[in-house]
């Protein structure tokens, strides 16, 4: 089972990690210095003195460098950003952890366990012996006395010591116990004189409950006056800490029933449950894609009313939760839940909205049915890709026909992601709102697991929002008309670039649903393709055509290899799950100044193949394409943000053009002016279909929702 194989994935974490991998007398051939990374406690060096160590920190066969100088090849200033850090590396001695117990309290039992590692000679089965380490489980208990504040107790034969000091503080004792190696070497110490896998473990003597948080909200007030503190405070008022640990991690192992805790540990690799979050109440709400893409006006209404209600239900539970608080809990609870009945109301207006018999409601139901459509297929079409990605011999055919076999749990929304859309549209439809453009304007933060599905949610609102733009077409705004038909609808910033990679290759199936959708019906949804576009550091993307077709150029060179070709960004048809072919699915269109990425199916079968697209995906990688044909979706880093004071070209990305060339694009008057200038640019190209073109003067267009 799923729960089976994360159990025993963490079991082989923990032992490849700390140890000990063969069970508490194995027998190993390399150090354990060097196999183990983590629960090791150094000898005390007696006369430290610095000195140079090898780079994994064993200098012969079993002696280990207990302090040693670091292994960075830089000097001064110079030094490399993803180099180890320079200056002394030192190994702790000593590992614990902190607790608190009531007054009352005067005997715990404290346990300490590790591992004694010392030379050996090892081999397998029929293997001739050789040099290594066997290994000793060594354990000592002692029950420690709390009426003194503070006390040693040795196991100088074993080269350990367990010190503890008792701090009194009102009603409580707050108790630091320490596990120490007080082993002394000089500059390097053999194996022997480590102790591995060190722990602690701490109990009353009886099987009660002794040990009290840190801090209770139930009991006393939340001092900080940080209102998201108090807040936090109470949403995790169940999260209690027993245990604070030193140079380590900890666990606690709480009284069911209880505010406290039975026992607390130390820990190297502490692990944590994340349970799985579902909505409650929302079983009867209409979530399948197919049907709320084709649902009217009432079933819309009928079909989501149960979601709100839903809420409605849950937020009336927490209130009668908070009733119960303490008097101090109860004011901090009541913002959070103003808050949610706030979110209630926007609830209501989104779904009234989509319900509404005027010219706006039938807006926004066409958006949405397009949003449904669009996330359904790329939902499908990504599962698709999944299929024939780990079973190339698929056809699209069968992949499909395997996937549509699921029926609706195919392609549904989760009630969260559903919620977090139908709350936006009101200030989607309505651009002019205040919640935009005043002073209660503010971000809306969709926080939830990883896992859990932001992404879907977002994309899902990206794609109402690519709809509702061109049905609205030219609105108006207090600068004049802005042209909502072309333009950066939805801009993303990333903080990594290889995140920005990831989600760019996701949301392009997105953006392949949109396009064919929109094909189907020009009429509705405009000539203008829907595009995606990758905004990001040269060494990811590059940033004008000429050194986009080098890359191709040199690609085809190399046999069709992709290695150091930014220009290509998939290496399959996010549509259909074909393999890309840089040799012959990339091609430079020098006439038009693009790069065209077709999907690789040979026969011609997808949208987006050479026999059935002109343009081939709907995707753009070069900047200078990205300002000429501003793309409904824009994937960028904060570094091409810290660039718009020296890109003036890129204010297109705002909406900020002159004119518009039937051939290249949008122009800004900072645009460079090689790219779109003289006849030769403009004349009629028959033998490759190209009529004549030329610039007219532009609108600004609608900039990004």
């Amino acid at each position: 089972s799923k729960v089976e194989i994360r159990q025993d994935l963490e079991d082989l974490i923990v032992r490849d990690l700390l140890g000990p991998w063969d069970g508490e007398s194995e027998r190993i051939k390399s150090s354990p210095k060097s196999r183990y990374l983590v629960g090791m406690l150094a000898p005390v060096v007696h006369n430290p003195q610095v000195q140079k160590a090898s780079d994994d920190g064993v200098d012969g066969d079993d002696e280990v460098a207990v302090v040693g100088e670091g292994a960075s090849s830089n000097t001064g200033d110079e030094v490399d950003e993803d180099s180890a850090a320079s200056g002394l590396l030192m190994h702790p001695s000593s590992m614990g952890l902190r607790c608190q117990v009531s007054s009352e309290t005067t005997e715990l039992q404290v346990v300490a366990r590790w591992g004694h590692y010392q030379p050996a000679i090892v081999g397998g089965d029929g293997e001739e012996g050789s040099r290594g380490f066997s290994r000793e489980q060594i354990e000592v208990s002692r029950t420690v006395d709390l009426t003194t504040p503070e006390e040693d107790y040795d196991f100088l034969e074993l080269g350990a010591r367990i010190h503890v000091e008792v701090h009194t503080q009102a009603a409580r004792k707050i108790i630091e116990i320490s596990l120490m190696n007080v082993k002394e070497h000089e500059k390097t110490a053999p194996v022997q004189s480590w102790m591995f896998q060190a722990g602690v473990e701490v109990s009353g003597l009886t099987n009660e409950p002794v040990f009290l948080p840190t801090d209770d909200v139930l009991e006393a007030p939340v001092q900080d006056p940080d209102p998201e503190v108090q807040h936090l405070s109470l949403l995790y008022r169940e999260q209690l800490e027993f245990v604070v640990g030193r140079a380590c991690s900890v666990m606690a192992v709480r009284a069911p029933g209880t505010r406290r805790a039975m026992s607390v540990r130390t820990e190297w690799l502490p692990t944590t449950d994340i349970p799985q979050t579902k909505a409650v109440g929302a079983e009867n709400s209409l979530m399948s894609m197919a049907e709320l893409a084709i649902a009217d006006a009432d079933t819309l209404s009928s079909g989501l009313t149960p979601l709100i209600d839903g809420y409605a239900q849950w937020i009336a539970s927490q209130r009668a939760i908070a009733s119960e608080l303490p008097s101090h809990l109860k004011l901090i609870a009541n913002d959070p839940l103003d808050l949610a009945d706030w979110t209630l109301e926007r609830l209501r207006l989104g779904l009234a909205m989509l319900g509404e018999k005027s010219e706006v409601g039938d807006q926004a139901r066409k958006a949405f049915a397009f949003m449904n459509r669009a996330m359904r297929d790329q939902r499908i079409r990504s599962e698709v890709s999944l299929l024939r990605t780990s079973e190339p011999t698929l056809t699209v055919d069968q992949a499909l026909a395997e996937v549509e076999a699921r029926g609706a749990s195919a392609a549904s929304w989760r009630p969260f992601q559903l919620a977090f859309i139908i709350k936006q549209l009101p200030l989607i439809v309505e651009p002019w709102a205040d919640q935009r453009s005043s002073d209660v304007a503010a971000a809306e933060l969709l926080f939830f697991p990883t896992g859990g599905g932001k992404t879907e949610a977002y994309l899902g609102l990206a794609a109402f929002t690519f709809a509702m733009r061109r049905l609205q077409g030219i609105v108006e705004s207090a600068e004049g008309p802005l042209d909502g038909n072309s333009g950066v609808a939805v801009l993303m910033r990333y903080t990594l670039r290889l995140l920005t990679s990831q989600q760019f290759v996701r949301a392009t199936t997105l953006m392949c649903a949109a396009e064919v959708i929109r094909q189907e019906d020009e009429e509705t949804w405009g000539s203008e393709p829907f595009r995606i576009g990758l905004w990001v550091g040269t060494a990811v993307s590059p940033k004008v055509y000429e050194e986009a077709k080098a890359q191709i150029v040199d690609a085809k060179a190399d046999g069709g290899s992709s290695h150091g070709l930014t220009v290509l960004q998939v290496k399959r048809c996010p549509w259909c799950g074909t393999s890309i072919n840089p040799r012959s699915d990339l091609v430079a269109k020098d006439e038009l100044r693009r790069i065209h990425v077709y999907c690789g199916d040979v026969l011609g079968r997808c949208e987006f193949s050479k026999a059935k697209s002109s343009e081939g995906l709907p995707l753009l990688t070069v900047d200078e394409e990205i300002y000429r044909f501003p793309p409904a979706f824009l994937l960028a880093t904060v570094d091409k943000f810290s660039r718009l004071s020296r890109e003036g070209q890129a204010a297109s990305l705002f909406g900020y053009v002159r004119e518009r060339c039937e051939r290249h694009g949008y122009r800004h008057p900072d645009s460079n002016e090689a790219v779109c200038s003289g006849a030769a640019q403009h004349n009629a190209k028959p033998e490759i279909g190209l009529a004549a073109a030329s610039a007219v003067p532009a609108l600004r267009l609608r900039p990004p929702d």
